[in-house]
């Protein structure tokens, strides 16, 4: 049991870690997909082990290996920008069950992303036991900059230019995802700022993330 949630911790090669490598993925032949009826059976054997979780809108996905089986289920709101409102917020990510086909053993993950104060956190908790497995904070955003744009996609497009290049690089050359954070302060919400907070994962073939995430932008409001 300790070995299985040691490989999968969420550090983000985790990821919110979950990795494993792809290897002799040409040479190869291609497993057949499952049967509608048996994701059917393991999508509902997810849901089950939730404890009611209200899994509405979230995306089932199954992926697997030799080693590994892993069903997932990814919430919807993260094809958009995530927001974060108040002092106090938490969203989940995605709940993932992890199968240890030799050992016949699994372990089942709810993956969040959580505010609190100032501080915005990736948080990976075991749904069994509710121990948390891994909690990974982002950086703290730093001051606006008097010079920075005034709009928040701007904002937002000065990072991507100037500061994700290089992150990206280091997630491939890691086959760790990287977390940033920034500050910004849209002239048509003033006084009020944002923190923006990104996730940056590996695009690299050989750092194939289980029950993928993409890249995320969180955005939560400071007064």
């Amino acid at each position: 049991m300790n070995s299985l949630r040691n490989r999968t911790k969420f550090v983000f090669c985790l990821a919110v870690g979950l990795v494993f490598v792809s290897v002799l993925y040409s040479c190869t032949s291609p497993k057949p997909e499952p049967t509608p009826a048996t994701k059917q059976d393991a999508r509902a054997e997810l849901i089950s082990s939730l404890k009611g979780a209200n899994v509405e809108g979230y995306k089932f996905a199954t992926e697997g290996d030799e080693k590994l089986e892993i069903v997932s289920l990814t919430n919807g709101l993260l094809r958009d920008r995530l927001k974060l409102d108040g002092s106090t917020a938490n969203v989940v990510l995605k709940y993932a069950s992890v199968k240890d086909k030799s050992a016949n053993s699994s372990l089942t993950y709810k993956i969040e992303v959580a505010k609190s104060g100032s501080e915005v956190a990736v948080l990976q908790t075991d749904v069994a036991t509710g121990q948390l497995v891994t909690k990974d904070r982002f950086p703290t955003a730093q001051p606006r900059d008097p010079n920075a744009p005034n709009t928040l996609e701007e904002c937002i497009a000065v990072f991507n230019c100037l500061r994700r290049p290089a992150l990206q690089a280091e997630a491939n050359r890691t086959c760790r995802a990287q977390f940033a954070a920034i500050t910004c302060c849209p002239t048509d919400s003033s006084p009020l700022c944002f923190s923006v907070h990104f996730i940056i994962v590996p695009t690299r073939r050989i750092c194939g993330l289980i029950g993928p995430l993409d890249d995320i932008e969180v955005v939560s409001s400071n007064p």
